[in-house]
C-alpha cells in the first residue's frame, strides 16, 4: 500500500469515527452531519482516483476547467465543455 493510499484509508477511518460520534450523541442533526461527512469523503476519494481500475486511469484534462476526464469522453464531467479530439 502506498503512502497516499495509507493516508486516504486512515482519513476514512477517522471520518467514520467522527460519524459514529455524531450518530451516538448528536441526534438527528448529528445523523445528517455524519452522513454529509461520509458522502463528501467518498466523493473526494473517488475524485482522487482511489477507486478506479487500471483502464479508467487514462485521463485527459479539460481545457476549460482543468478537471480530469476519461480519454474517451466527449464532454467534461465537471463543466460540460466539449473536449478537444486527440
Amino acid at each position: 500500500m502506498s503512502d497516499t493510499e495509507r493516508v486516504v484509508v486512515w482519513t476514512l477511518v477517522a471520518l467514520a469515527a467522527v460519524a459514529a460520534v455524531g450518530l451516538l450523541f448528536l441526534g438527528p442533526v448529528g445523523w445528517v452531519s455524519a452522513a454529509a461527512v461520509v458522502v463528501a469523503t467518498v466523493v473526494l476519494a473517488d475524485f482522487s482516483g482511489l477507486f478506479e481500475d487500471e483502464r479508467r486511469r487514462e485521463r485527459r484534462n479539460c481545457g476549460q476547467c482543468g478537471a480530469p476526464n476519461p480519454v474517451d469522453s466527449e464532454r467534461c464531467k465537471h463543466c460540460e465543455a466539449a473536449l478537444a479530439v486527440q
